[in-house]
């Protein structure tokens, strides 16, 4: 399947029903209509039977998700966009949606849609949802995002402070470390990840070997 044709052909579509203000754009109309679109071209084939789902409007202005998906108790999703945050997304300069980077308001609520049609899939043929390996290989496979992006929203101004961290951050992953931990005292172990804080498996302490502590980089030494 050449996805890009098959986005640019929902485009099209939706392009020859709706104008193309925003106000139009971000109504459960069209989003709804863009939701079935993306069911019938690239999402049929795959799942055993169809979905029951709606989509809705609504959010906080000050929220940064822009959709959700949630199974409700008699078996129908509902998959709901935040006009407020997907607005603020198509104005910044660069937007990164699960790996693909995506210019202007079409193209937002689009990346988006197939991130809340992946949660439905996932929902839908497992019982459960995440973003775990599944749900990334499920991507892949109904709209062909890349399995090993972060699957989150990145915007220019959060891009830039990751790299400024990145930059002011003498730590990597498999660094060896030691840092004071409260009851356990002194504990040394290797760094396996690196958001805001570390994460740092125990190899060494009062503690049992393998526990899983979450620290602060100003907190930490290196294990020379």
């Amino acid at each position: 399947m050449d996805y890009a044709a098959g986005r640019e052909l929902i485009k099209d579509l939706l392009a020859q029903r709706f104008d193309d203000n925003a106000d139009t754009i971000l109504s459960a109309e069209y989003l709804d209509s863009m939701c079935r679109m993306y069911y019938d071209l690239f999402m049929r084939k795959i799942m055993p039977f169809h979905p029951d789902f709606k989509v809705e409007t609504g959010g906080r202005r000050d929220s940064r998700s822009a959709g959700k998906c949630v199974k409700k108790r008699g078996g129908d999703y509902v998959i709901s966009f935040n006009p407020h945050a997907l607005l603020h997304m198509s104005e910044e300069d660069r937007v990164i949606i699960d790996g693909r980077e995506v210019r202007g308001l079409i193209d937002c609520v689009m990346a988006v849609a197939e991130h809340e049609l992946t949660h439905m899939a996932e929902f839908a043929l497992y019982g459960s949802t995440s973003h775990g390996k599944r749900f990334k290989l499920l991507g892949a496979r109904l709209f062909d995002r890349s399995p090993t992006a972060l699957t989150k929203y990145r915007t220019a101004g959060m891009i830039d402070a990751e790299d400024n961290m990145r930059q002011s951050n003498p730590y990597k992953v498999g660094d060896r470390v030691v840092f004071d931990a409260p009851t356990y005292g002194e504990v040394a172990g290797v760094i396996t990840r690196i958001v805001k804080r570390a994460t740092v498996i125990a190899e060494r302490g009062r503690c049992r070997k393998g526990t899983k502590f979450y620290v602060p980089l100003a907190a930490l030494r290196r294990l020379d």
